[in-house]
């Protein structure tokens, strides 16, 4: 019986001091939570119990075999979780997590953890003996079986000595190295990509048979350069990179890049509802040069809260990122609390929301840069809700005045004036008016990758009338724009 109550008491002490650790003292504001925790405790860690970074900081002090584990407070089961990111963005000057604190000093995030882990540093702060390295567990394969990153299912492989333990670099999928280069020739920060005005989604010709017309694409993004357009958005919904294969896809980022590279910003479309295939596309799109990237949730299959933050988090790692929210596609909205919450990263360069104005002025309020992706909404977004610019369909064919739209202050009288533009341009599920505007004004062959067909031919005589009235040298190209005949377009369903 005694028995029996020590064990209920020691259920009872260890259920309060959860308790305690989950919600704080309603007394102390959280920065005081933050500095009386890391001085009472040898190490600690501020976590989310989800984030694969955290679980691979918290697996470092595992492999240490610490005599006291690490106090651990898991942010995303506590009701004041966001105020104590806010304090220690005050204290240390980072919100992301996680942050670890050894003997009171702050250590860093997941990859300053890792490092102190393998250079020995970790072990001298701890006043521990020297620690074979990550990568020499790595190396010394006779000690465990190595698994690939993407087949791993569980951290079960054991050493020579039968004990259950595990090399770090195998815990978890998401303990493998990004393929990234630390060259700083041609590298873009996340500023030069936050700071653009007008980015334009480029349309991609194809030639007769299907494939890319190179020049007919270079040609337009030269028209989109003299334009004023900052960046092109490559291979997204726009550019049909849906229709591409991945081979395709990274060869037209890295043609763009090669060839107009150091004149306008170029920014790969490497998004995918598989994480795995997110990350790919983006370790090669960065390796051929792209200047950033866009990523949108998860589609289709869709996912939690959680799985959106974990999601971007993956490819966060890679470079400069902005982060597409367009529900109308992907049939799942991305919730502010998964911007705020990645909003931290460095490489987090901003989002394109499709949502509308208020969601706009409720990023732009946070100072989370943000674009339209909205064209009707656009000239509003910019100046009246706080909007850095738009990432436009329209200014594939008007990048002059699209310019205008976001530079020169508010011009009610354009705006209308490129209002039916906009609307024609949506009458159809996008980029079926674009591809035949395009080939109406000459700009590019009248070739459709199937599922995508032309506009009927009363959209295709307004669009004719619409240039009209906007005036033809306002348009890119140097043809008179013409209705064409339904025998004038091809359809490829082989490509």
């Amino acid at each position: 019986m005694a028995l029996l109550g020590r064990r209920i008491g020691v259920a009872v002490a260890t259920a309060a001091f959860i308790a305690l650790a989950a919600f704080g003292s309603a007394s102390s504001s959280p920065k005081s939570f933050v500095k009386s925790t890391v001085s009472a405790h040898d190490v600690v860690i501020f976590s989310k119990s989800y984030c694969p970074y955290c679980k691979r900081a918290k697996a470092v002090f595992k492999e240490l075999e610490l005599k006291k584990e690490p106090y651990v407070v898991e942010l995303d089961q506590r009701e004041d979780g966001s105020e104590i990111q806010d304090a220690l963005l005050d204290i240390v000057g980072r919100r992301t997590v996680p942050q670890v604190f050894v003997h009171g000093k702050h250590l860093g995030g997941s990859d300053d953890t890792v490092d102190a882990y393998e250079s020995g540093k970790l072990a001298k702060l701890l006043n521990i003996g020297v620690i074979k390295s990550v990568r020499a567990h790595l190396l010394d394969t006779s000690k465990f079986r190595l698994i690939p990153h993407r087949q791993w299912s569980s951290p079960t492989c054991r050493d020579g000595t039968g004990r259950g333990k595990f090399p770090l670099a195998a815990i978890t999928l998401d303990d493998y190295l990004p393929m990234r280069s630390t060259e700083v020739k041609n590298r873009t920060s996340t500023d030069d990509i936050t700071s653009l005005r007008l980015i334009t989604a480029v349309k991609t010709p194809y030639l007769p048979d299907g494939r890319f017309d190179l020049e007919a694409y270079d040609s337009l993004i030269n028209m989109q350069i003299e334009g004023g357009a900052e960046g092109v958005i490559v291979g997204g919904t726009t550019g049909e990179g849906h229709l591409m294969s991945w081979d395709e896809h990274i060869m037209l980022i890295g043609h763009t890049v090669n060839c107009f590279g150091s004149r306008i910003k170029v920014i790969g479309n490497t998004g995918s509802n598989s994480t795995r295939e997110a990350v790919h596309a983006t370790e090669q799109g960065f390796a051929v040069g792209m200047h950033a990237a866009l990523h949108i949730n998860p589609y289709y299959g869709k996912t939690s809260t959680e799985g959106m933050i974990s999601h971007f988090e993956a490819v966060l790692l890679m470079g400069p990122t902005i982060i597409y929210n367009v529900p109308s596609r992907s049939a799942q909205d991305i919730p502010p609390e998964v911007i705020v919450a990645i909003s931290g990263y460095p490489n987090m360069a901003g989002v394109k929301e499709c949502v509308g104005h208020e969601r706009i002025k409720h990023y732009a309020d946070k100072g989370i840069t943000i674009w339209s992706g909205n064209d009707d909404e656009c000239h509003e977004s910019r100046w009246k809700y706080g909007a850095t610019g738009v990432i436009s369909v329209t200014s594939n064919l008007v990048p002059g005045l699209m310019h205008s739209l976001m530079y020169k202050g508010e011009n009610a009288m354009l705006n209308e004036k490129l209002l039916p533009l906009m609307k024609w341009l949506f009458c159809q599920p996008n980029p079926i008016a674009l591809n035949t505007a395009l080939a109406q004004l000459g700009v590019a062959r009248p070739v459709f990758r199937l599922p995508y067909v032309p506009l009927p031919l009363e959209k295709r005589t307004e669009f004719v009338w619409i240039v009209e009235a906007i005036g033809r040298g306002n348009f890119v190209g140097q043809k008179e724009v013409r209705v064409l005949d339904d025998d004038d377009f091809v359809l490829i369903s082989r490509y």
